[in-house]
């Protein structure tokens, strides 16, 4: 059995399918990028999500000309079924934990070309990874196709931002005219909760949960990775433009795959904090709903922000962080390429990232309670409080460095 010409024969078929559609090029970087998408809800997240956050958020995460990402996303049951069939049929395929959630089949037949197949989401791939060129097609099982292509396009864009210099911190970032805030924090720390309510003092939106930090002659800037942003239902009752969401899931544009609303609506608002629900957002969406400027694109790191949030009402509270504990925190919220799966196998080296310098930035803890309206308590400005605090430290370094050097 000829499995290689199966593939072929499968290909062309696709190709066919894929001719009527027309080809989107956008730019990430210097990295040139080209979609053909058919499927309605795959063209929306296209056009309203990921094309934007590429226009705008990747313009320097790659430093020098790389060749063409090529991404072709078709609908056609026949196809993965035909496909699903050979595999089974074929004895020579290998087992692979990293495609999907319950696994997949992989077959390499050339020298960085091979298919892969998601049996449980009825999902096929096929990577030219020599080409750069992936497909995906996938059939009526799949349950979020938006979601599932969305997974396929983010895989290639990680490794290749990596790649040149880029590192994934587990942190938030919000822009301003005075520079870029990282915030960084363990789970249930408060990393969204912070990140939307400086979004409500005059922030714009630059990461949330992935942050892209690349070293620069002159500092560290950060920048957004496009991903949508889960929001825990405790945050959305924090920040009253999103929470008045909840009723009315047909105004999200994101399938919401994470959140039950019959067991919201079942239960009292008052309880809505304690359930593991979470929605998900564009990030354009979610600064619309915040009423806060439209995302940005990378900004150079002023500052570092460890956040602490309260579930009592107190005024909130800046403190210095030892430099020995800012690195340890950033040492533990870097994010190599191990932390994700590796089905495209592109081995990538993880980038090196420079935690000693990006430690010496001012480093602050900011313990803190989200009011009904949204606001931090116990600062009229957040973001005038916090590039303060950052100032006042920058000033204090520098009058110690002045006096042991008088010394």
């Amino acid at each position: 059995m000829d499995f290689s010409r199966d593939i072929a024969q499968w290909l062309y078929r696709a190709e066919q399918r894929l001719s009527a559609y027309e080809i989107v090029h956008r730019q990430c970087g210097k990295t040139p990028l080209s979609f053909r998408v058919g499927e309605t809800n795959i063209v929306r997240w296209v056009e309203r999500f990921l094309t934007p956050m590429l226009d705008r958020n990747c313009e320097s995460i790659e430093d020098h000309p790389a060749p063409a990402l090529h991404f072709d996303h078709l609908y056609d049951d026949a196809l993965v079924e035909d496909i699903t069939r050979k595999f089974i049929e074929h004895d020579q395929c290998e087992i692979d934990d990293d495609i999907g959630p319950r696994g997949g089949y992989r077959y390499e037949y050339d020298e960085g070309k091979s298919v892969l197949l998601d049996p449980s989401e009825g999902i096929a791939f096929h990577l030219d990874l020599p080409n750069r060129h992936f497909h995906f097609v996938h059939s009526s099982r799949t349950r979020w196709s938006s979601i599932q292509f969305g997974d396929m396009v983010y895989e290639p864009l990680l490794r290749s931002a990596q790649r040149n210099g880029g590192v994934v911190f587990h942190a938030g970032a919000v822009s301003t005219n005075r520079g870029a805030i990282l915030i960084v924090g363990y789970g249930g720390n408060g990393k969204t909760t912070l990140v939307g309510s400086l979004m409500r003092a005059g922030g714009a939106f630059l990461a949330n949960e992935r942050s892209f930090v690349k070293q620069t002659d002159s500092g560290f800037n950060v920048f957004c990775f496009p991903d949508w942003i889960n929001i825990g239902l405790g945050t959305v009752l924090q920040q009253p433009g999103m929470a008045r969401l909840l009723p009315f899931p047909d105004n999200i544009s994101l399938p919401q795959r994470r959140i039950s609303y019959s067991k919201v609506r079942e239960r009292e608002r008052s309880k809505w904090s304690k359930m593991s629900e979470k929605i998900a957002l564009l990030c354009d969406e979610f600064s619309s709903f915040l009423g806060a400027p439209r995302p940005q694109s990378g900004a150079p790191i002023v500052g570092i922000i460890r956040p602490k949030v309260s579930f009592q009402p107190i005024d909130a509270s800046l403190s210095p962080i030892e430099k020995s504990d800012a690195y340890r925190l950033l040492d533990e919220n870097v994010l190599g390429l191990s932390s994700y799966p590796d089905w495209m196998r592109w081995n990538v080296p993880d980038a090196e990232p420079n935690i000693e310098a990006l430690s010496q930035l001012p480093t602050l803890r900011l313990r803190f309670y989200v009011g009904e309206d949204g606001r931090i308590q116990g600062m009229e400005n957040a973001l005038d409080a916090i590039f303060d605090a950052f100032d006042r430290e920058r000033n204090s370094e520098s009058n110690q460095m002045s006096h042991a050097v008088a010394d």
